[in-house]
């Protein structure tokens, strides 16, 4: 007999419905939330009320590969909450040395043109999502899983982003 490390009939029995999960980097609208949850699971396991998570620590995590998806950021979450006293700040300092010299910055592609500073920050990303949407759209034909797929979301964080920004989608010939 051959070798065969599964029993096959086994394999069709259990595949009867297949889910897509895709990876967290995929779904970095989802970071927020997801470290709000295990941050809280967290504090509430280990008896330390308070803790809370600065903005250099989220702003550190969406721009993560996380090679290990969500249990990596549940894991990372978990030790710096047993390494803080109650009440703390988690600020990215507080992160394991491997997360910290091993994430990956994420890369959304090359700007083109000169980056000049406009005024304030938020109107400025804005405007730069707008742009990063309307291109992906133009590029997809409007079709809103490719253009989810360019641009790295999920379908429902794009739906988001397009009622956030005011966007409406034209199919190509429509």
């Amino acid at each position: 007999m051959g070798e065969k490390l599964f029993r096959e009939d086994l394999y069709y029995r259990l595949n009867v419905i297949r889910i897509h999960v895709p990876p967290l980097r995929e779904r970095r609208e989802e970071i927020p939330h997801l470290s709000a949850l295990f941050l809280r699971e967290a504090c509430d396991r280990l008896e330390k009320p308070g803790i809370r998570l600065t903005s250099d620590t989220l702003a550190l995590f969406a721009d993560s590969g996380w090679p290990g998806n969500v249990r990596q950021l549940r894991n990372e979450i978990q030790r710096a909450v047993a390494m803080s006293a109650p009440g703390g700040r988690i600020r990215p300092d507080d992160l394991s040395r491997d997360f910290r010299t091993n994430h990956r910055t994420a890369k959304a592609g090359p700007i083109s043109g000169p980056l000049q500073p406009a005024g304030p920050l938020g109107p400025a990303v804005e405007a730069l999502e707008r742009d990063l949407i309307r291109a992906a759209l133009e590029r997809s034909g409007g079709n809103i899983p490719e253009t989810a797929r360019i641009l790295r979301l999920t379908r429902r964080g794009l739906y988001l982003k397009l009622q956030r920004l005011g966007l409406k989608v034209r199919r190509a010939g429509a």
